[in-house]
């Protein structure tokens, strides 16, 4: 077993829009998480402050801009260098501060070498994208038990009329500020907004950004709007523009 393989649950399976990208961007994700498991605490918060800052040290409320101080931990670092510092950051620190990763460069190379020919591929795009239009589907046709106040009940009943569905699929809640709601197979992001105001309109085109750098497909079901019209319409025009391949759902 490889060290790539040691990284288990930790390690997300994504992929890139075009298909002769899937598998190479599962790999370089996975490459960058084993490297990144090898850090010491210490060279993990240096390699975070030279690539952008790291991550907050306060927790704020989207809707009141309240925020709220916080102790940080290991795992607020390690979330901040998967989303935030590419591969090629995460490498030249690494070989800067002499971290040992040569037998994982070495893997890094075999699966350059194993990676699926581009008709392969495109035959597992395709799967993926008929899995993102049932899902889109099920979203749509999906009516919670009562009517939620908060995100965390939706979510969780949305997550178990999805996972019925999809009974061969791993359907799993994620958590933590960037990471999305409900991931299905590692590929599809699902974001739950609700109830949704107009602040809240504002975080999405951030979450656009970066979850489609991560998941081959992204969608976002939002619930209870309580927006002028003319403004959701506005938004609403803007993010199809800008993200014609994520899906807005509203119920």
């Amino acid at each position: 077993m490889g060290l790539l393989d040691k990284v288990g649950d930790a390690i997300k399976k994504v992929g890139e829009r075009g298909f002769e990208k899937i598998v190479e961007t599962k790999d370089r994700h996975q490459i960058k998480m084993a490297i990144l498991q090898q850090f010491p605490s210490k060279h993990l918060k240096l390699l975070c402050k030279r690539y952008g800052g790291g991550p907050k040290e306060y927790d704020e409320d989207s809707w009141s801009g309240k925020k709220t101080i916080r102790k940080l931990t290991e795992s607020d670092f390690m979330n901040y260098a998967e989303w935030h510092i590419n591969l090629e950051d995460v490498k030249t620190y690494a070989l800067q501060y002499k971290i040992r990763i040569s037998e994982i460069l070495k893997e890094e190379k075999e699966r350059e070498k194993k990676r699926k020919p581009e008709k392969e591929l495109s035959r597992i795009a395709k799967n993926q994208s008929n899995e993102f239009k049932k899902v889109v589907d099920l979203m749509k046709q999906f009516k919670p038990s009562r009517d939620y106040k908060e995100e965390y009940g939706y979510h969780t009943e949305l997550q178990g009329w999805l996972k019925a569905h999809f009974k061969t699929s791993e359907v799993e809640h994620t958590t933590g500020s960037s990471r999305p709601d409900i991931v299905i197979d590692g590929n599809i992001a699902i974001e739950v907004k609700g109830p949704t105001r107009s602040q809240d309109l504002k975080t999405i085109a951030d979450k656009c950004i970066r979850y489609t750098q991560h998941y081959e497909h992204f969608a976002v079901i939002l619930f209870n709007v309580e927006v002028n019209e003319g403004l959701y319409q506005e938004w609403l025009t803007g993010i199809n523009n800008k993200f014609p391949d994520v899906e807005i759902i509203r119920t």
